[in-house]
């Protein structure tokens, strides 16, 4: 596919040390606008992270996400007087191997420490939201191949090292859909779990432009995962966008199975999330079941690559097995060694449950599996249809409750599926 290919073939053996690059030392947001409220909000990060370096030996602090990427979106805000963040400042917290007996605390007192800041009036009323994540100085150096070990790799900043510490740079490695497809599809069910936790808290006072931005996310991000398997894949939004222009305009690629429509729907919304005044204009919004059917098809073709196996949709029943069968032996008993470490299924499910979590193979895939259902199938177990009698029938003896059926059923699965892949994501973090 021409020069769209070319990150495809890079490698690295060694493994070096980020270069420090305090906040105001490079841009953050497409906006430059902002960029000192960007700074001045990075700062405070930092100076959250030193004062907690008082108490706990912590190496740095690592910017990642879109605002390490130069991408993330700030926008005026709906009156015109103050700012919107509609992108998470995201960072990692670097903890030395010598404090891994200390790293729950550590990530407590990090998790309480954002929590209050991201409550206070002001940080709430422009949407702002610091995440402070721990992660040890050997789970870095040794991060496995992953979307996000990649673009850490290409745009991770260190915001600030403590004196004689390490912060190491994990190693590089070689891009293709063989490497980072599973990983490809776990971004895809993550931001299918993302939509079904949306769907919980939808209300009036939801700003439009959160909702908007929310649904253009998971437009990109479906991008993102088909660039892979196109291995057009590229570390920055924008790139990806100028490469997956150039597949769709390829007609030798052509025919997918999702066809070329959707990844022309895509496509706007990725042009309006590197556009210059961010996401004023968000993209494909609005009918959140036509996107449900078109991820399917996404999904189904995806698993194929992964497993070889026929890309058109099949019967919904099958969502499981599949997911089962794309997951690694590696990461099925890291899964439940985690379970383990948390003495059980920690309330998420029943022990009725656990056959099905076993079916899965994991926890992880059965929440997928669960909210993979709850998306693609919305319409029909909302409306009870005879599909939709099937599948709430298979989540009520799941997940352990007995919601009447129709949209309430919905809801109240979505909400037990949306909280237990929240913990999952916790769990996996540590």
């Amino acid at each position: 596919m021409g020069e769209t290919n070319s990150c495809f073939n890079r490698t690295q053996s060694s493994i070096s040390l980020f270069d420090l690059k305090p906040p105001g030392a490079f841009p953050a947001c497409i906006d430059q606008s902002f960029a000192y409220e960007t700074t001045r909000e990075l700062e405070f990060a930092v100076a959250i992270v030193k004062e907690l370096s008082a108490a706990f030996p912590i190496s740095g602090v690592l910017l990642t996400g879109s605002f390490a990427r130069g991408e993330g979106i700030i926008r005026r805000s709906r009156n015109e007087r103050g700012s919107q963040w509609l992108s998470d400042l995201e960072c990692l917290v670097v903890i030395p191997d010598s404090a891994r007996t200390h790293l729950r605390m550590i990530s407590d007192a990090l998790a309480e420490r954002t929590r209050i800041a991201n409550e206070e009036d002001q940080q709430k009323s422009r949407g702002q939201h610091i995440e402070l994540s721990p992660i040890l100085t050997a789970r870095l150096r040794t991060m496995k191949p992953s979307i996000f070990a990649y673009e850490l790799i290409e745009h991770g900043k260190l915001l600030w090292r403590s004196g004689g510490h390490e912060v190491p740079m994990p190693p590089r490695f070689e891009l293709s859909r063989t490497v980072l497809g599973r990983d490809a599809l776990r971004l895809l069910n993550n931001r299918i779990m993302e939509q079904v936790a949306a769907s919980t808290h939808c209300s009036e006072q939801q700003d439009p432009a959160e909702t908007a931005y929310l649904q253009s996310k998971f437009w990109v991000e479906m991008g993102t995962s088909i660039s892979v398997f196109l291995e057009c894949y590229q570390s920055s939004y924008k790139a990806r966008y100028e490469a997956l222009e150039n597949v769709v305009a390829d007609a030798n690629l052509l025919p997918l199975p999702f066809g070329n429509a959707t990844l022309s729907t895509i496509l706007r919304a990725m042009r309006a999330r590197v556009a210059p005044d961010g996401c004023r204009a968000t993209g494909p919004s609005g009918d959140t079941d036509c996107a449900a059917a078109l991820a399917l098809k996404i999904w189904w073709w995806e698993t194929a690559n992964i497993l070889n196996t026929s890309p058109l949709v099949g019967d919904w029943s099958e969502i499981g097995a599949r997911l089962r069968r794309t997951d690694t032996t590696d990461s099925r008993l890291r899964d439940w060694g985690r379970v383990l470490l948390r003495k059980g299924i920690g309330g998420n499910f029943t022990i009725a449950s656990i056959a099905s979590v076993l079916q899965a193979g994991s926890l992880g895939s059965a929440i997928y599996t669960a909210g993979c259902l709850l998306f693609f199938y919305r319409e029909a177990i909302s409306q009870n249809s005879v599909v939709g009698a099937e599948i709430y029938q298979r989540l009520r003896s799941f997940l352990g409750i007995n919601p009447p059926a129709g949209a309430v059923a919905h809801r109240c699965f979505s909400e037990v599926t949306a909280l237990a892949w929240q913990k999952h994501l916790r769990s996996t973090a540590l």
